[in-house]
């Protein structure tokens, strides 16, 4: 499985002023451009307000940490800033940090040249950190902060369709109503890892099954790396072929079987299959289930008859349609397709009675800021659970 190439840092920047800053306009005034923007700015405004000099070192740069820690709420909760000052007789270079709390990884990196009267203010955003999400909505990056769109299906003369809903919409008991929620997660720093990845993020999701509000625990990097040394010393030790290649469904399922007895279970899947897949004329096996758990037929009527949660890793296509259903919205950021030839953990509950009841769609991906709320796949799986 290849991992989305990495953007280490995609904005920059920069801006000079003597005594009083010129004016800075940025111009994607939308989404990540915006939210730089909004940072430079916070900066700017201090400078012009109070001037460039007789303040101490550390006075300025505790005022400027508290300006740059209040601005960076635009990228999500639980973030910190600190600062590292590099001060002789000429000039002083003041470093400011934004990262997640839990994770450590740095959002984006503020510094500011100050030289007697005028200073120097650059900007580097990393979307690739820990916990990043790229909305697809209005392309603003979120670090550790749960993303939400509500959909609903409907029958016409033409057919089916899928819309955007609204939390009205939510309200209501019926199984045509239904929520994508994408969680932030530890993004993956190598190729071949997704399978690592979503077998922990499924783990994760299996271990905090009920109602959760923060979900700071997908961002813990020291559990993933300690499962990831382990799992990965099992993979590697059997294999022939190179290191870099992605996990097969095949070793997956030997890697739960022996390693991850906690996901032995019937509601977890292991499925490689797309969208274009009809699941009555399957002439093959295209996933497995654990504990005896059955065929998917089984898998489908037991989270409709009985209710029972479903855990499943998933392989990837770039594939934007359903056969027989319209997705009703544009392919704005490539949103309609997964990250391709890859692997991904999904969640699929009922709201409250089953069949009765708006479904929820839980969706982990490792591979890094994608936002996968409006990828057919997704919507493939809803179908196949609460219709199928």
């Amino acid at each position: 499985m290849k991992q989305i190439s990495c953007l280490v840092f995609i904005l920059f920047f920069s801006l000079c002023a003597v005594l009083r800053l010129e004016s800075y306009k940025v111009d994607d005034s939308y989404g990540m451009g915006y939210q730089s923007q909004r940072m430079i700015n916070a900066v700017t405004s201090y400078f012009n307000g109070y001037g460039v000099s007789g303040y101490s070192s550390r006075s300025l740069a505790n005022a400027l940490r508290n300006i740059i820690k209040k601005e960076s709420q635009c990228f999500g909760p639980s973030l910190n800033v600190t600062y590292k000052i590099n001060d002789d007789y000429l000039s002083q270079l003041f470093t400011f940090r934004v990262f997640h709390n839990l994770s450590k990884d740095p959002v984006c990196i503020i510094t500011v040249n100050k030289k007697h009267n005028s200073y120097q203010t650059s900007f580097q955003i990393n979307p690739n950190c820990d916990g990043c999400l790229i909305s697809s909505d209005d392309d603003k990056l979120y670090i550790g902060k749960k993303l939400e769109a509500i959909f609903v299906m409907e029958k016409g003369w033409e057919g089916k369709r899928i819309k955007i809903g609204n939390v009205h919409d939510f309200r209501r008991k019926s199984k045509y109503v239904y929520k994508v929620c994408q969680l932030p997660c530890v993004n993956q720093k190598e190729e071949g890892v997704c399978g690592f990845g979503s077998l922990c993020n499924i783990l994760h999701l299996k271990e905090h099954h009920g109602y959760v509000e923060n979900y700071d625990f997908m961002l813990n990097r020291s559990s993933f790396e300690c499962n990831l040394a382990d799992w990965e010393r099992y993979i590697y030790g059997r294999r022939r072929g190179s290191r870099n290649d992605g996990l097969s469904n095949v070793e997956l399922k030997r890697l739960i079987n022996n390693k991850v007895h906690q996901l032995c279970h019937r509601n977890v899947i292991l499925s490689f299959f797309d969208v274009d897949d009809n699941i009555d004329n399957w002439h093959y096996r295209k996933y497995n289930t654990f504990s005896s758990g059955g065929s998917m037929r089984d898998r489908i009527k037991d989270f409709q008859r009985n209710g029972t949660p479903q855990y499943i890793i998933a392989s990837t296509s770039i594939k934007k349609r359903m056969r027989s259903v319209k997705l009703d919205w544009d392919d704005r950021s490539d949103r309609l397709s997964c990250l391709p030839n890859h692997w991904i953990a999904l969640k699929i509950e009922w709201k409250g009675i089953s069949m009765n009841s708006p479904v929820i769609l839980t969706v982990v991906d490792s591979g890094g800021p994608r936002d996968n709320r409006y990828a057919a796949l997704i919507h493939w799986y809803y179908k196949l659970f609460a219709h199928g």
